[in-house]
């Protein structure tokens, strides 16, 4: 009998053990979780901290695009090329639209200019009205180099002009006009089109942002902390209420 309660009070005292110990190891993975996330977001915040420093310190540079280096300031001279493309999925105050990608020629090469956004006609089968400029022209924009975007099935582009794309495929558009392009995509910083309005900046959550989300992660890893510690005192506490005679 003595024998048979001494295996009762020890499992007792092991199921008790196991879950104070579950409750520990939970809330030291879930705090370092959270944590490492918070540090995370300062990373990023530094990252794009420095990525506006360079934009803002990025010096003026030849109209050759082989001296140029990302953000740069260039101004192009030269005049477009009639065809162009749409870029689709791009919006801007919550309001769907494109980007215009056009082609300019200068005295030196083939160069895609990022004219700026356009809203979207009510119906997905309209394309917008968009002119481009006849004749030579000046403009001054910014060198980036042309991002994938995710795109969800086959990107298929229509015979005729302007062409609906998903992505700006350095490749495909050479292909398209039988030309040889720079590697280099210009973004307009002022506005050379009717009812397009350039709108690119190099980051699009600035590092406040980030700080914000990062305070978000440790407070909350605060609170799991404090949680988790609570909880096992309430456990310790009512164990011993339980053995006092």
């Amino acid at each position: 009998m003595g024998y048979l309660r001494y295996q009762i009070a020890f499992s007792k005292d092991a199921k008790r053990t196991g879950f104070k110990f579950a409750v520990l190891s939970q809330g030291v993975l879930i705090v370092a979780l959270l944590a490492s996330l918070g540090v995370w977001q300062l990373e990023r915040a530094t990252e794009k901290a420095q990525m506006l420093n360079r934009f803002e310190q990025a010096p003026m540079t030849r109209q050759d695009s082989r001296y140029w280096t990302r953000y740069a300031n260039v101004t192009l001279s030269g005049h477009f090329l009639p065809d162009f493309f749409l870029l689709d999925n791009r919006t801007r105050h919550g309001a769907s639209g494109y980007e215009v990608i056009a082609v300019m020629r200068t005295s030196t090469e083939y160069q895609l200019v990022n004219l700026g956004w356009t809203k979207a006609p009510l119906h997905r089968e309209q394309l917008p009205e968009i002119s481009l400029p006849a004749g030579e022209l000046t403009l001054t924009a910014r060198a980036d180099r042309p991002s994938d975007h995710l795109v969800l099935g086959a990107d298929h582009w229509a015979v005729g002009w302007p062409k609906r794309i998903q992505q700006v495929d350095i490749e495909r558009i050479e292909s398209q006009l039988d030309i040889a392009l720079s590697p280099w995509l210009a973004r307009a910083s002022e506005a050379v089109v009717a009812n397009t309005i350039p709108n690119w900046q190099p980051v699009v959550l600035p590092p406040e942002r980030h700080q914000g989300y990062a305070v978000q992660w440790f407070g909350l890893a605060v609170v799991w902390c404090i949680g988790s510690i609570y909880w096992l005192r309430a456990l310790s506490a009512r164990e011993e209420h339980h053995e006092k005679p």
